[in-house]
């Protein structure tokens, strides 16, 4: 358990760096480029310095980990971050045992935002050896090994890591006590079961292959979704499943956030809508940490906003690079 009055130097240290580093330019003057080009000659400009950026790709993934390090080295206590990079270990672990199976290098794949470096998941997957992988995800990474080699399926390596991911991040939350980040993680694992739920039914999945992909971590219990189901013979298509959701996330707190929706309409939505409208959601939850003046909530709302603001900084180089309007760019962005 935490004591947020440890914090108290670690939050100001914080945001007077934010104050000094923060981005020079923001995502809707990026928009406003009149071509890739221009949007990469803007983010050069806006670093002052003589570097040219050529790569956005290279460019954010360091800011990435510059965000990153610097709470690890202002944090008393290492859990807050080290529980919001799980998800890059994660990655960089199912990316390992596809590219270990196939043959291949997996180099160009990996974060560098982890716990663990890429070599040594890389070695750790190499030499089956996987102690130096967080608890729940060491001992999936076997299983998923293994099942890999008896079915050349790497769906089910996705499934079992990132189990084995919000398991970690669910256990580190509750043992570091803090309400926010246990809310986050549930949330979270709440809003990977329904997108789940949603892209099974739209792409007419067995029960029992959704039974397998959901965890049970979340607020809304496992049964819940699985009892919401079509199940096999009894006739019903993915719209009736989607209908069903749409009754059980209007009994939850999540309610609100598809109040102008009806059944019909929301069994309409396409997996990227929903997952669009539940970034939105989150992108609240973090804003809201702002006014909180000390504590690791301050950590948490740095790290967290950078991902979002470098992920919709992302999205408008993808969105330049293959000529979107800007209208196009702006419906995209989380």
């Amino acid at each position: 358990m935490y004591n947020e009055n440890d914090y108290l130097y670690a939050g100001a240290r914080l945001r007077a760096y934010d104050a000094k580093n923060a981005s020079k330019i923001s995502t809707d003057k990026l928009i406003e480029a009149k071509s890739y080009n221009e949007a990469l000659d803007m983010l050069t400009e806006s670093e002052q310095t003589d570097t040219v950026i050529i790569n956005y790709e290279d460019y954010f993934e360091k800011r990435l980990e510059e965000a990153y390090n610097i709470c690890g080295e202002f944090a008393p206590v290492k859990s807050p971050v080290s529980i919001l990079r799980l998800p890059y270990d994660c990655h960089n672990i199912k990316s390992a045992i596809k590219c270990d199976a196939l043959g291949i290098s997996a180099s160009d794949l990996y974060f560098k935002t982890g716990n663990v470096s890429p070599a040594e998941i890389n070695l750790a997957i190499k030499n089956r050896d996987f102690r130096c992988l967080q608890t729940n995800m060491c001992a999936a990474s076997g299983e998923a090994v293994e099942s890999l080699a008896k079915t050349g399926d790497p769906q089910n390596v996705d499934i079992l890591i990132d189990k084995a991911c919000f398991d970690d991040m669910l256990s580190g939350a509750e043992s570091f006590g803090s309400k926010f980040m246990i809310d986050y993680v549930k949330t979270k694992i709440d809003v990977y079961n329904i997108t789940s739920f949603i892209r099974c039914s739209k792409m007419n999945k067995s029960f029992i292959f959704l039974d397998l992909i959901l965890s049970d971590k979340g607020y809304i219990e496992k049964c819940v979704f699985n009892d919401r189901y079509s199940k096999k013979g009894e006739n019903e298509d993915g719209n009736t499943s989607a209908s069903k959701l749409f009754e059980l996330l209007s009994m939850t707190q999540y309610s609100s956030l598809f109040s102008k929706y009806n059944a019909e309409s929301f069994s309409s939505l396409s997996f990227a809508e929903v997952e669009r409208i539940f970034d939105f959601f989150f992108a609240g939850k973090i804003n809201s940490l702002k006014y909180i003046p000390f504590g690791p909530e301050v950590i948490i709302e740095y790290i967290l906003n950078r991902e979002r603001e470098i992920k919709n900084m992302r999205l408008v180089f993808a969105g330049k690079r293959v000529s979107l309007s800007n209208d196009e760019i702006r419906l995209n962005l989380r």
